[in-house]
């Protein structure tokens, strides 16, 4: 009986051991990964709600935010386990135009466990720095970037309480710092951000803050301080931060020569100095970075050439440098062959507005120059295969070498060499050689002869700029084969011949096309208006004839929502190049860079046009600059011009242009350039704040037209005209009016003269008469007055 009782004891201490295991791995994995049904706090669920109420969301970004689970709601992120709210994350960096507003109110302050607070691009309108935000204990990643917080009184000083910190972005916010005391609590940032926080007031005694601030930051891996207009020379303090992984000092004052000491900072990836007042002629402390992946350095005023300025950096065997930018210096010289030995991962060069002179060669191993004593006789090894995006341009290279052609560049995706001294014809060898070739700028420089036909076969073009040579001939036949191609600027040649058919028929991608100031002639074709994606037409000044193609009111590209949102988008360089062109704009030449996608412009001017301003145009009401000046245009101004809202130029000067100016063009409310001169227009000049502003150059040359600012009023202005109802004569004219207007007034002098002698002619011939006529009167006053 005991052995029974024995074992049913054993097995139920089995069961209940079995039981009591199972339960610890069930909690055990509850507490490890988490209850994802965990409901919300109700207390952090109202403050959220309260939160909400106090800001406007025009785009309804926060419509989720209803219901009692506020776990599930946008931007919102619990502890799987407790339920408590660690994360809000309303960034609208992708979405800048729907940014959330109003007053953060301090009700977020009963999210005590938050660990995640995102509020970055947005417009909240609080003038001061909420304060309730150092209470966030638990906080490790704070993004305030772009958020609209205006404080000219006080410093975030309440951020030196979020001592768990490891991610504190503050960029752009409008605050008054002069004391940076509170950042040495801050000691397990990775991240700082203060870029464009403006620090010149205090920057005179900042070194000892800031050092002392730093100090306690042995985890700080990224450090940007862009824009902050630090006036003095890079600290001592920086060089003793050797956890720093990439740092950006750009846009700044800073002054003085590149310290060797940068060496120091081992283990930088990426540093941008650039537009800064740097000098000096060695960056020798390169040979100690040999993990550098990203260097800036332009827009600043080192000098002397590459040897002395890069010339000792080969400590490091093989150097990991793939962007290296010396742009807006003074450096000068030739490009010598060990470079491309050295820096041979370089993918991204951009060496423009310096002084470097020589030949352009062989690109697969870069630039090698023809000068003197550097005089190479054999094309270099294929040592610099990786570069996609080099910028040579506003440099002294004087030509093409005749090994240009000789090697294959398979990886260069961007190559710009406008404003240069390049002579000569351009070589034919950019269909095999340069298959990935998207974007090329020859402009700007003395080439001659004709396009080559190997660079109309180009698959992969996507812009090609020519502007300002001396190129003659017709376009070759095989350009219509860069199906992909976006930009095309030939401005400033001699081309010649009618406009293909095919750039309508094959160029359909076509986003600018600028053909100025060349040779061209015949009608502008109507196959021009397939190109739905056209935004920028540049015509003028050569010698089309025929009318205007009312189909050009057909460009689709140039109509955009009356709101000025951009549509089309162009295809971002993987250098982070962008396309350009030039534009001239009230007889003044623009290049348009960063921009370009922004602008719709037609330019059909100085050429011989006739006929009249197609109606159709006014359909294209999101055009901004609009020239049909020195045509043969005659005919009305369009009634419907206020239907281009948004237009900001219009030129249609020295045409035939007749009638009235239309009173709607006084809408025109962004129109900043207007010329209407030298036409046949007539009337008063619409009376509107707009047309009033321009001065009275805008309207001469119309002998016809009056008022102000032209004239100070019209003829008629004080007294108003009687309604003249025209007399005609016998043969239907109009000139009896004047005479019978001239005989009225003659007739009223001779009427007075003929009635005066008839009454008194008698009295004074017959005596008889006179006696009766003066008995009379006398009669009358004795039975008037009685006698006296």
């Amino acid at each position: 009986m005991a052995t029974v009782v024995n074992r049913n004891t054993g097995f139920l201490v089995a069961l209940l051991h079995w039981y009591l295991s199972l339960a610890t791995i069930i909690c055990m994995f509850t507490n490890g990964h988490g209850n994802p049904n965990a409901l919300c706090r109700k207390r952090e669920r109202e403050a959220l709600l309260t939160f909400k109420q106090g800001i406007t969301d025009p785009s309804n970004q926060l419509s989720s935010w209803i219901g009692e689970e506020c776990c599930m709601w946008k931007g919102i992120g619990c502890d799987n386990t407790t339920g408590h709210v660690i994360q809000l994350n309303l960034t609208n960096a992708d979405h800048p135009w729907s940014k959330l507003g109003g007053l953060i109110s301090d009700s977020l302050l009963e999210l005590e466990h938050l660990q995640y607070l995102d509020l970055s691009s947005n417009g909240f309108e609080d003038n001061h720095f909420p304060s309730f935000l150092g209470h966030f204990r638990d906080l490790r990643y704070l993004n305030l970037s772009d958020v609209g917080f205006r404080s000219t009184t006080a410093n975030p000083y309440q951020l030196g309480n979020l001592s768990n910190l490891h991610y504190l972005d503050i960029r752009g916010l409008f605050l008054n710092i002069d004391n940076l005391e509170w950042l040495s609590h801050l000691s397990l940032l990775e991240f700082l951000d203060m870029s464009e926080i403006d620090l010149s007031k205090t920057s005179a005694y900042l070194q000892v803050p800031i050092q002392v601030a730093f100090q306690n930051m042995s985890t700080l891996r990224y450090l940007y301080l862009r824009g902050t207009n630090f006036s003095y020379m890079i600290p001592n303090w920086l060089y003793n931060m050797t956890t720093l992984e990439r740092l950006d000092l750009s846009n700044n004052h800073i002054q003085g020569v590149l310290p060797s000491a940068f060496g120091s900072l081992s283990r930088l990836i990426y540093l941008d100095l650039s537009n800064n007042r740097l000098e000096g002629k060695s960056l020798r402390f390169l040979g100690n970075l040999c993990k550098l992946q990203h260097l800036d350095l332009s827009r600043n005023n080192l000098s002397g050439g590459v040897y002395e300025l890069l010339g000792n950096s080969s400590a490091c065997s093989a150097t990991s440098l793939k962007f290296l930018n010396l742009a807006t210096n003074k450096l000068s010289g030739v490009v010598p062959s060990w470079f491309w030995n050295h820096f041979s991962q370089i993918s991204v060069l951009d060496l423009s507005d310096n002084y470097f002179n020589g030949s352009i060669t062989s690109l697969s191993c870069g630039v090698e120059v023809y000068l003197g004593s550097n005089n190479f006789s054999s094309p270099l090894p294929n040592i610099s295969s990786t570069i996609q995006d080099l910028d040579l341009s506003n440099n002294l290279f004087s030509g093409f070498s005749t090994a240009f052609c000789e090697d294959v560049v398979h990886q260069l995706h961007y190559l710009d060499l406008s404003r240069n001294l390049l002579s000569g014809e351009i070589p034919d060898c950019w269909m095999l050689n340069y298959v990935l070739l998207e974007e090329l700028y020859l402009g700007n420089n003395n080439l001659t002869g004709k396009i080559p036909s190997s660079m109309g076969s180009i698959p992969s073009l996507l812009s090609l700029s020519l502007h300002k040579n001396n190129l003659v001939g017709n376009l070759p036949l095989s350009m219509q084969n860069q199906t992909a191609i976006e930009l095309l600027d030939l401005s400033e040649n001699h081309f010649s011949g009618s406009l293909p058919l095919w750039f309508g028929k094959s160029l359909f991608t076509l986003m600018v096309l600028v053909l100025r100031s060349n040779n061209f002639s015949g009608s502008l074709p109507q196959e021009l208006c397939r190109q739905t994606q056209l935004q920028i037409l540049d015509v003028s000044n050569n010698n089309f004839s025929g009318s205007i193609p009312r189909c050009f009111g057909n460009f689709s590209a140039m109509v955009r929502p009356a709101e000025g949102a951009r549509i089309f988008d162009f295809i971002p360089p993987k250098g982070g190049f962008s396309q350009s062109t030039f534009l001239v704009r009230n007889g003044m030449e623009y290049e348009y860079k960063n921009i370009l996608a922004l602008v719709t412009s037609m330019d059909l001017s100085s050429n011989n046009l006739i006929g009249e301003i197609p109606e159709e145009l006014t359909n294209l009401y999101g055009l901004l600059f609009l020239n049909l000046s020195n045509n043969q245009l005659h005919g009305k101004i369009p009634d419907k011009i206020n239907t281009m809202k948004l237009l900001e130029s219009l030129d249609v000067s020295m045409n035939h242009l007749t009638g009235v100016i239309p009173q709607s063009m006084g809408n025109l409310t962004f129109l900043s350039q207007l010329n209407l001169s030298y036409n046949n227009l007539s009337g008063r000049i619409p009376s509107s704040t707009q047309l009033q502003s321009f001065t009275a150059l805008s309207f001469i040359g119309n002998h016809d037209l009056c008022g102000p600012p032209l004239t100070p009023s019209c003829i008629g202005d004080n007294t108003p005209p009687e309604p003249i109802t025209p007399n005609f004569d016998d043969k239907g004219g109009e000139d009896s009016g004047w005479i019978d207007m001239k005989w009225f007034y003659i007739s009223i002098p001779l009427g007075f003269v003929v009635g005066f002698w008839s009454l008194f002619a008698p009295l004074a011939l017959n005596k008889a008469w006179r006696y009766a006529y003066f008995k009379f009167f006398d009669n009358m006053m004795y039975k008037l007055f009685g006698r006296v």
